[in-house]
């Protein structure tokens, strides 16, 4: 659990991020040289959350202004909270009880960048997809209600119209993105944990070029119903 949360890592992170490395002197020893550790101050602390701990992080980029952007915060029984660069309290969802939060970025470019925060509501055990106004911010849900993830319970009797019916949804979807998924399920039945990791991350690397991942951030952002073409 995260209790109070500095902003340590985050210019950490940043800092690191910008500095380049210098290729290796071949006459150089294979030794490396010690250096001295970083020293990161910590630069503002959020606000306390409204149950004053969080169960998972993410980072929402302002599409204009970098210095506006926020930390979101799940925080159970409290809902999604975002905090300001300056550790307060800048917006507040509490439509429902959040474990993880995420942040998909693809829609557009520049200003009209549009972003994707994803949460999972262990409530309602399904996923909020929710958008933040850079003028506001306002947080607010895309649907009325979480997207289910399964475990829907179906008696006997209604069994084969249920699988019928996941079926008609499933052929909805991106062909080339339910073949990986379903292949990937496969393999990791025999694999480890770490290597069922590093195969979905591949599959997501390929997936991520195709035509269809664009036209579903496309379709998302115009609230339209997408047009898959298996590209």
């Amino acid at each position: 659990m995260l209790n109070r949360f500095s902003f340590a890592l985050f210019i950490g992170s940043a800092v690191l991020a910008g500095c380049g490395r210098t290729p290796p002197d071949p006459s150089a020893s294979s030794t490396p040289a010690a250096t001295a550790a970083a020293q990161v101050q910590v630069a503002a602390e959020t606000a306390g959350s409204a149950q004053d701990n969080g169960n998972d992080v993410a980072f929402w980029i302002h599409p204009s202004d970098p210095k506006r952007s926020l930390v979101l915060v799940s925080a159970g029984t409290a809902g999604l909270e975002a905090f300001a660069l300056d550790g307060t309290r800048a917006a507040h969802f509490t439509g429902g009880e959040f474990d993880y939060v995420d942040v998909s970025y693809g829609s557009g470019t520049g200003a009209d960048a549009g972003a994707i925060v994803v949460a999972y509501d262990r409530k309602q055990r399904g996923l909020w997809a929710l958008t933040i106004d850079p003028q506001s911010p306002v947080i607010s849900a895309v649907s009325k209600k979480a997207f289910q993830t399964g475990g829907e319970v179906v008696s006997p009797d209604g069994l084969m119209k249920a699988s019928i019916d996941l079926a008609q949804d499933l052929i909805q979807l991106a062909p080339q993105a339910l073949g990986m998924a379903k292949h990937i399920i496969n393999m990791c039945q025999n694999v480890d944990t770490e290597t069922g990791r590093q195969l979905e991350r591949l599959g997501q690397s390929v997936l991520i070029r195709t035509a269809d991942n664009k036209e579903g951030m496309a379709s998302f952002s115009e609230k339209r119903k997408p047009k898959f073409s298996g590209n």
